[in-house]
Formats: C-alpha cells, structure tokens, sequence
C-alpha cells in the first residue's frame, strides 16, 4: 500500500495521508526499509512530508514536481534495495529525461523480489511499455549482512507508456540454473544444481554457479529462470542455516509446479503484482 501509494502521488501530483501503518502487525509502523521508500519518493518529487521515524504509524506526503535525475537510495542494513526501486520506478519512467539511480542494501531478500527476478522477469515488460531499464548488479547483498549495490539506468518511454495485451506465455522456449554462493562453500551449491537436475531432469551440465566474492556473503541463492515465448519468469529459493541444499532445491521445484499447473495464467502473482501498476499507468496515459 505504502510503496504505491507514493508512486501514484508522485505521478498524479496529489498530496497523500495514511494512517494505520501496519497497526496489526508485532511490530506497528513504519520500518527502515519503508522509511528508505519515503525518503526515495521525496527526493525525486521535491515533496513535503511529516516528521517520520521507524514506528511512525502516519505519514503526510506532499510532492511539489517529479525531475529525472542522478540518485543513491542507500538501507542501512539488509532492507530490499529492489524494493525502493520499485516506489520510484514508475514515477520516473514518466520523468521527461534519463536518470540514474545506485541502490545499496539487500539484493537478495526473503519476502521481496530479488535482483535477478527484476532484471530478467519485470525489465523486459517495461521494455514492450516503451521504456527501457538497465540493470547492473555490482555487488550482492544478502540478508543480514547487506551491503548489495544495483547501479539502474531508467530511460522513459519517447511520448506515453504503450499499453500492451499479454493473455497467455506460450511455449517453454528454454530454462536456466544457476546457484550463487559468497563466503559458502561452493559444494552447497553444487549440490543444490545436482538435487535439482535430478528433480526435473535438466541437463546438469548446463547449470552453473554465479560468481560472487567472499565479502559479499555470507549467502547463497538458487535460480531458475524460465523463457517463454512472450514472458520471463524467474524462481528463487534463498538458502539458510539448518536447510539443507536439498531441501532448497526442493523448495524451489514446488515454486515451478504451482506456477506450471496454471497454464491459462500469462504470469505468476508476484510478476503481475508489480506488472498491474504500469500497465494501469500506461492504459492512462493513452486516454
């Protein structure tokens, strides 16, 4: 709600008010990785905004003009760096010029999309909307060390976002393994690709391990990325003490079923959630 409806103030130029922030949950009100997507749409709309620390359950949000530009949103901490990306990202690909953002903090989180679903799943679809955005993934950063930094070229559409139908995915053109180990032994990883061959029947020997320097660690991911003919989806299952590469492995093929017993859906829940918002916007802007 609060990532959103930033975007949408920013865009429309509306002031905002929310109140309530996350009152039911343990910990109520806002919490450093929201904060960092407040201080992010103030910075790129010149807003105004109410006095806000972690645990503020209301926010007053006043934008004054959006501007294309060059930005660092650094979280301290682990917080989703994609997440920031995502509240300013549709603003600014209605900005009238270029800008450039660095994000530092987490690039691979739990409950968040990660780098690699962004750059291969969501960025191709802002691409057919007229725009375009380019990621380079510069350092990992996974939970609790952080530290990750995406350096994002964001290159508004020439006139206004091109709505575009997307009914079905077609056919699995090819898939894509891949496992990522910093500060982890490397055989965690390569026992994850083995489990997973073995649970779909891939070719083990076109699965790879993504390089990563110790420092970015401690932290290991394992992918799939799946092409389509008209989408991208990627899967990922983050590992952690006490689950063991198998189990990972496993984790991720029961990611890949429940997406592939629906074939009469274009796309899995979390793309769609991030897709609806820009094909709203573009559906908009042509009238």
């Amino acid at each position: 709600i609060l990532r959103t409806a930033l975007a949408l103030s920013v865009i429309t130029q509306r002031p905002l008010a929310v109140r309530n922030i996350r009152a039911k949950r343990p910990k109520p009100g806002l919490m450093r990785q929201h904060l960092a997507c407040v201080h992010a749409a103030q910075a790129i709309s010149d807003a105004q905004v109410s006095p806000v620390a972690v645990g503020a359950t209301e926010l007053h949000f006043a934008p004054r003009a959006l501007r294309a530009g060059q930005y660092q949103f650094p979280i301290s901490g682990a917080g989703s760096s994609m997440l920031v990306l995502q509240t300013v990202l549709p603003a600014l690909l209605l900005a009238k010029g270029e800008s450039e953002v660095c994000l530092s903090g987490g690039t691979h989180n739990p409950m968040a999309p990660n780098y690699h679903f962004v750059e291969r799943a969501f960025t191709p679809l802002v691409v057919r909307l007229g725009a375009r955005v380019d990621m380079d993934l510069r350092r990992f950063g996974f939970y609790p060390a952080g530290g990750g930094e995406v350096q994002v070229r964001i290159v508004p559409a020439t006139g206004a976002l091109q709505p575009f139908d997307l009914l079905a995915r077609g056919d699995l053109q090819h898939v894509v393994a891949e496992a990522v180990c910093a500060a982890v032994p490397k055989a965690v990883a390569a026992r994850e690709l083995d489990e997973l061959a073995r649970l779909t029947g891939w070719d083990r020997s076109a699965m790879q391990q993504l390089p990563a320097r110790q420092h970015e660690g401690p932290g290991n991911v394992l992918l799939a990325t799946l092409h389509y003919t008209h989408v991208t989806e990627l899967f990922s299952c983050l590992g952690a003490h006490g689950l063991s590469s198998e189990a990972v492995a496993r984790n991720l093929c029961q990611q890949m079923r429940d997406y592939q017993k629906k074939p009469e859906a274009a796309v899995g829940a979390h793309l769609a959630d991030q897709l609806v918002l820009l094909l709203a916007l573009a559906v908009w802007q042509s009238g």
